[in-house]
């Protein structure tokens, strides 16, 4: 931004107004910045992601947020830094604030039916997945992120698949949630049911995995609901 006549004049445009109502869109970026956000003093914003498929995910919140300037590159990292006071005073009210990688709490003001949405953009940042082997056991499909003790322990409780919590040793207030086979199955149709929403890499891991298996989770699922049927009977 550049001082003209004692105001600040944009050398980009932002939608300054975005998150002024919280739609699917603004609570999947919500949890994007939530989780690889950085705000620093009252205006400026940093949002940073590696590798090709981080630039292509950069790109995308550019679009969401009618942001012009630059995409900056460092070696295989590329951020976009914006400043907006109107921006920074909203996101604060959804706990993202300055040095809040040991502190954030998931945001009390956010509705049931954005959780989702919410969830899906934090695991865009501090997610993974992937389809690894345990053990000697065939080849399964794993979803996965981590944050602090308190957000992590408020996910749980507001998931409807019931996933793996542990604590990560030799960090400081950290902890790890985990989606294995069908519990990532289960998970991964919660969480990525809107198709409106950008389609990530990730995402893609796992549709591609169910897309092109068949495990005995996916083989049996008539005959379970039979079953269960008959049990009820």
């Amino acid at each position: 931004m550049i001082k003209n006549s004692g105001q600040f004049k944009r050398r980009y445009s932002i939608n300054e107004h975005f998150f002024d109502i919280i739609g699917e869109e603004q609570a999947w970026l919500l949890g994007l910045l939530a989780a690889d956000g950085c705000i620093r003093n009252d205006r400026l914003i940093i949002l940073a992601q590696s590798h090709d498929y981080g630039r292509i995910l950069i790109k995308t919140v550019q679009q969401i947020l009618g942001h012009n300037g630059n995409i900056l590159q460092n070696r295989e990292s590329f951020s976009i830094v914006f400043t907006s006071t109107v921006i920074v005073k909203r996101l604060a009210q959804f706990n993202i604030i300055p040095r809040k990688s040991l502190i954030y709490k998931f945001p009390e003001l956010l509705l049931p039916e954005r959780y989702a949405a919410f969830i899906r953009g934090y695991i865009e940042g501090d997610g993974s997945t992937g389809v690894y082997k345990i053990g000697n056991s065939k080849a399964v499909p794993i979803i996965s992120f981590v944050g602090t003790f308190d957000f992590i322990s408020s996910c749980k409780n507001i998931i409807p698949t019931s996933g793996t919590y542990r604590l990560i040793k030799h960090a400081r207030n950290l902890a790890e949630l985990r989606y294995v086979g069908q519990k990532a199955l289960d998970f991964s149709k919660w969480i990525w049911a809107n198709p409106l929403l950008p389609i990530t890499r990730k995402q893609k891991t796992i549709d591609c995995f169910f897309n092109n298996h068949s495990p005995r989770y996916i083989q049996n699922k008539d005959l379970r609901l039979k079953a269960k049927i008959m049990l009820q009977d």
